[in-house]
């Protein structure tokens, strides 16, 4: 009985060592760690530098901006037909950052017919490519006063609010490109790539097409609007250009892509100017005009219809 029973034991444990054989398949695990989905950036900064009537708005030391001679860069002596500036505050220059309430590209009092300024802007898209452009916006219109020669001029200057200086006033926009094309001059942490030195100047050279008609203020009393997308397109057209993205490591038409988007490595440069024609008369005495400056992008890719909301 005890042969039979030790018999019994030791086919039970083979058989639970067959049953435990039976769940050794071979396998093998891969494991991906760390999955990430992260959104991109796209950031917009602009810089500004000032002129009125040979003056040019720059820093003065601890100072800060001041007003001094576009050709000398004297804080005291200028050819300028508005030297009592000289030395005073001014407000349309800074540094690349971000817009708000204190970047005025305009505060001037007392312009004149003959007078005419101009604001050297570059703009900057931080990171990826984008669809651009600018919207003038006029948020204030009004005749101030009504002084004795406007009155002659205007006879319902005393009942009419709306000014005339918007009728008047000619500005105008470019491309400030320079003689090589496209935008070699990149600013970004305190590198500058070779520079073409008529880009960005505040000077719109005859090579430099690219841009607005003179335009008043008025027209169709709606915003105004500055595509950038056709603007870079015909530029791109009219240079010849051959590389579809724009990126020619800042050679011959860096920044100019065949569907006119902006390039995330360029800094373009863009002149915006105004005049007060020399034969406008004493109806626009007193009047002020004031506008919202805006600069807008939008992501390029995967977006085919931009600003379309």
């Amino acid at each position: 009985m005890r042969k039979l029973f030790t018999s019994l034991l030791v086919v039970g444990v083979a058989s639970a060592a067959v049953i435990g054989g039976v769940t050794a398949f071979f396998s093998d695990t891969e494991t991906s760690t760390g999955n990430i989905l992260q959104a991109g950036s796209l950031d917009l900064k602009i810089d500004s530098t000032q002129h009125y009537d040979g003056l040019v708005c720059t820093l003065n030391g601890d100072a800060g901006y001041q007003w001094a001679d576009e050709e000398t860069g004297s804080f005291t002596v200028t050819t300028s037909p508005r030297p009592e500036l000289l030395g005073e505050d001014c407000f349309g220059t800074w540094d690349l950052t971000d817009l708000d309430s204190e970047n005025q590209f305009f505060r001037l009092t007392d312009i004149k017919p003959g007078d005419e300024g101009e604001n050297t802007i570059s703009w900057h898209v931080f990171d990826n490519d984008a669809w651009g452009r600018i919207q003038l916006t006029r948020v204030i219109d009004e005749d101030v006063t009504c002084t004795e020669p406007e009155g002659e001029v205007e006879t319902d200057c005393a009942t009419d609010q709306d000014g005339e200086l918007d009728d008047r006033l000619v500005y105008y926009v470019w491309l400030d490109e320079g003689a090589t094309p496209g935008f070699q001059c990149y600013r970004l942490e305190g590198r500058i790539a070779q520079c073409d030195p008529t880009e960005g100047d505040n000077e719109r050279q005859d090579y430099e097409t690219i841009g607005t008609q003179p335009t008043t203020a008025s027209v169709g009393d709606t915003d105004f609007f500055m595509d950038m997308g056709p603007a870079l397109q015909q530029a791109y057209l009219t240079h010849s250009c051959t590389e579809p993205t724009g990126h020619t490591n800042y050679g011959n038409c860096h920044g100019l892509a065949a569907d006119g988007r902006l390039v995330g490595s360029a800094t373009y440069y863009m002149g915006l100017a105004w005049r007060l024609p020399e034969e406008t008369g004493n109806e626009v005495q007193t009047d002020r005009l004031g506008m919202d400056i805006s600069f807008e992008v939008e992501q390029h890719r995967n977006n085919e219809t931009p600003f379309a909301n």
